[in-house]
């Protein structure tokens, strides 16, 4: 399996992340409902995808994470097919060069709430 299909979701009760893997793949039904080891698509979820890229350290970079480049922090999102890194207003495609070189994962949208938005480090 290809790490750009692998998935993750912050359940907002739980306040836990539960990982797509190989042997717990995500599972997308006929109504299009999803699940992750038994955790359901619900209103009280979130789906995230994997870029496919690594940062710096070996770690796989998802949606929702935060990234620390330059010295700023930088949330991952997506429009479409394409990943973007944003901070402080602005917008950059997520590369695989730079993000094997020059990022590292710091966090996540979900457990580190502090770290959105951008700023200095």
């Amino acid at each position: 399996m290809n790490d750009r299909f692998k998935f993750r979701a912050w359940n907002i009760i739980a306040k836990k992340m539960y990982y797509s893997t190989y042997t717990e793949p995500l599972v997308i039904g006929g109504d299009e409902h999803w699940a992750i080891k038994g955790f359901a698509d619900d209103a009280n979820s979130l789906l995230m995808q994997c870029t496919g890229l690594k940062d710096m350290n070996g770690a796989l970079i998802y949606e929702g994470d935060i990234v620390l480049n330059n010295y700023l922090h930088w949330e991952i999102w997506h429009e479409g097919a394409i990943y973007y890194m944003i901070s402080k207003g602005q917008s950059k495609i997520l590369e695989p060069c730079e993000t094997g070189r020059e990022a590292s994962v710091v966090g996540n949208i979900c457990e580190n709430p502090e770290l959105v938005g951008g700023g200095n480090v």
